[in-house]
């Protein structure tokens, strides 16, 4: 006897959430038997423990309605100057800035003592980042207009860095 098979309609949404399940629970049966418990250790084992460091990416939108024309954000230090104060404005402070990637890395010198190397971003992108003004005035709410703006401030494109600054106690 021959059969006649027909295929069945197809559910893309229904398979697609049984494979959903079906590695969801592979993720859930694999990471029950990686846990283990956890081991007090002290500073003499835990000076031991190495690593690769962490890598931190920067992605900062900062005022950006402020530098469109929209609005106006400000930066006010105030300093004492002779009895009185003074104070540094800085308008319209922000952009875009995308920093790819900070390392923090935890090093050991030969001397056994212990610091920080911090490597530099590699590749920074910068959109419309910086300051429309600054400006010194008596009054943090002063008006800052061309006249008394030390200037302005604009990074557009791309470069790179390299380097690593290293932090240790004294």
């Amino acid at each position: 006897m021959q059969r006649n098979l027909l295929p069945l309609p197809w559910n893309a949404a229904a398979d697609a959430a049984v494979a959903i399940a079906v590695a969801a629970a592979a993720m859930l049966g694999a990471a029950g038997t990686a846990c283990a418990a956890s081991v007090p250790l002290d500073d003499e084992a835990l000076s031991r423990v190495g690593g690769g460091g962490v890598a931190i990416s920067v992605d900062l939108s900062l005022n950006t309605a402020a530098r469109a024309g929209n609005g106006e954000a400000r930066l006010v230090m105030g300093f004492g100057n002779q009895g009185g104060k003074t104070y540094a404005i800085v308008q319209n402070f922000g952009g875009n800035l995308l920093m790819n990637a900070f390392t923090f890395h935890a090093m050991s010198r030969l001397d056994g003592s212990d610091y920080l190397d911090i490597g530099l971003p590699a590749t920074v992108i910068a959109n419309d980042f910086g300051f429309r003004a600054l400006a010194v005035g008596n009054s943090a709410d002063a008006p800052v207009t061309k006249a008394n703006s030390y200037g302005e401030l604009q990074l557009n494109g791309a470069f790179s860095l390299q380097g690593h600054v290293l932090l240790w106690s004294k």
